[in-house]
């Protein structure tokens, strides 16, 4: 932990409590908290990871994650609102990893797009809602089509986007996620 800390920095927090990010407000602290305000953030995070190992906590918006009294013994990480961004152009959305999925399918309602209306309940992030296949009323991500597709800003190190792809606590970390819609008939 020490190392990974080294590698962070003053962008890392200790003891923060997580409890403060989750829907019931339960849980204890994190040996590590970085919170992720750009792809320099976003970098560093990986390169900590690749060089130390540090077992991985992402959260999201919380609304789907129980954390232990005892906390997390590794680095967790939250999208900042730099990740929070929705762009709605013609049939093209593109929606950071932070964005709320409550207003992702609001805003392409508003954009006369159809496939989404199930998400406007599901208070989870777009990051998510891909990462675990989120649905509702008979849909789920996973039948977005075409497929969102996900990236983490800047290329990061391989073996730094390995271990965040096979981090058991969490998975892999979406940042941003790109879809077409089809319009409203």
């Amino acid at each position: 932990m020490k190392d990974a800390a080294a590698i962070l920095r003053e962008r890392a927090r200790s003891g923060v409590a997580l409890g403060l990010f989750t829907t019931y407000r339960v849980g204890g602290p994190a040996d590590l908290f970085l919170e992720i305000h750009g792809p320099a953030d976003l970098d560093l995070a990986c390169r900590a990871v690749a060089a130390t190992g540090v077992p991985v906590l992402v959260i999201g918006r919380g609304s789907n994650l129980l954390i232990a009294d005892a906390g997390f013994r590794g680095l967790a990480v939250k999208l900042g609102d730099a990740f929070a961004a929705v762009d709605v152009s013609g049939t093209d959305v593109r929606a950071g990893g932070a964005a709320a999925l409550p207003v992702l399918a609001r805003r392409t309602a508003a954009g006369a797009l159809t496939g989404l209306e199930w998400a406007v309940g599901v208070p989870g992030s777009v990051g998510g809602a891909v990462r675990m296949n989120a649905g509702g009323h008979g849909s789920e991500t996973s039948r977005l089509e075409p497929r969102p597709r996900t990236s983490t800003g800047s290329r990061p190190p391989a073996a730094a986007r390995a271990r965040l792809a096979r981090a058991r606590s969490s998975g892999p970390l979406c940042s941003t996620s790109r879809a077409a819609g089809p319009p409203t008939p």
